[in-house]
């Protein structure tokens, strides 16, 4: 056999193919390595979130029983000054109202009643005597 012959373009394309393969075989070992390394390191990164995340839930859980509290109180404050509010509502309109016993009591009606009470009281202590 030549090397003349040897050294054709097929020969030379099978040659450098199955270095190809050959160089992938060994190379590809230490891809598959470190990527099981990455993968690892991403697992133990994972099992850390996941605990993260489990305790920012049950964070989550305590702070809303103490905005349901919250809310609670917030709803029972509201009724209390919406009956304050309604009290104070009523007494402004009663403000300007004059009662009815005292528009009763006029200076000369009570001029009058003080006169016959005091008549009548001296009428009596006049009888006893």
């Amino acid at each position: 056999m030549k090397i003349g012959n040897f050294l054709n373009i097929k020969n030379i394309l099978i040659a450098l193919v199955a270095a190809i393969i050959i160089g992938f075989f060994f190379f590809e070992k230490t891809e598959i390595n470190r990527h099981e390394e990455e993968i690892k390191a991403l697992h133990v990164e994972n099992d850390s979130l996941l605990t993260k995340n489990d305790s920012l839930k049950s964070d989550n859980a305590k702070l809303d029983i103490i905005l349901t509290q919250i809310d609670e109180k917030l709803d029972k404050n509201n009724e209390e000054t919406n009956s304050v509010l309604s009290v104070l509502d009523k007494l402004k309109e009663k403000k300007n109202e004059i009662p009815n016993y005292v528009n009763s009591l006029s200076a000369n009606g009570t001029a009058d009643a003080l006169s016959k009470y005091l008549e009548d009281r001296t009428k009596g202590e006049t009888s006893n005597h």
